[in-house]
């Protein structure tokens, strides 16, 4: 059966990213230590927070982990664009990341809207076994 984050693009896309943070970062030097782990933390946030979500029965979890990971998506950006501003990654490196931060945002809130469409769907009725008759 396996799990099924494992079949969803945009938890691809975001291991693909995690991949791609961590070769960015790691001939920084000590003096971008904290960003450097924040930048990391936040992508390591997405799949894991995706994962977590689609494990959920509830619609409602399901929701909000995947608004955690869109958070994520969203603080990673912020990260990488200090990252781009002090000069300690090149232009390059942040369009990459900016342009996969994009998709995987635009993945996390498609799977929130399909989500959320499921808690707001009516209820199916029960049987006519437990409704009363006159």
């Amino acid at each position: 059966m396996g799990f099924m984050h494992r079949r969803l693009h945009a938890y691809d896309r975001a291991i693909e990213l995690v991949v791609k943070v961590y070769a960015a970062t790691e001939r920084l030097t000590f003096r971008w230590r904290s960003i450097v782990d924040q930048v990391r933390r936040s992508a390591v946030s997405i799949p894991l927070n995706i994962a977590e979500g689609v494990s959920e029965t509830s619609a409602r979890d399901q929701s909000r982990f995947l608004r955690i990971a869109r958070r994520s998506a969203a603080e990673c950006d912020a990260a990488f664009h200090i990252l781009h501003a002090t000069g300690a990654i090149t232009d390059d490196v942040a369009r990459d990341a900016e342009g996969r931060l994009n998709q995987i945002g635009a993945m996390l809130t498609g799977l929130i809207k399909r989500s959320d469409a499921r808690i707001k769907a009516p209820e199916p009725r029960s049987s006519g076994a437990t409704e009363l008759r006159s």
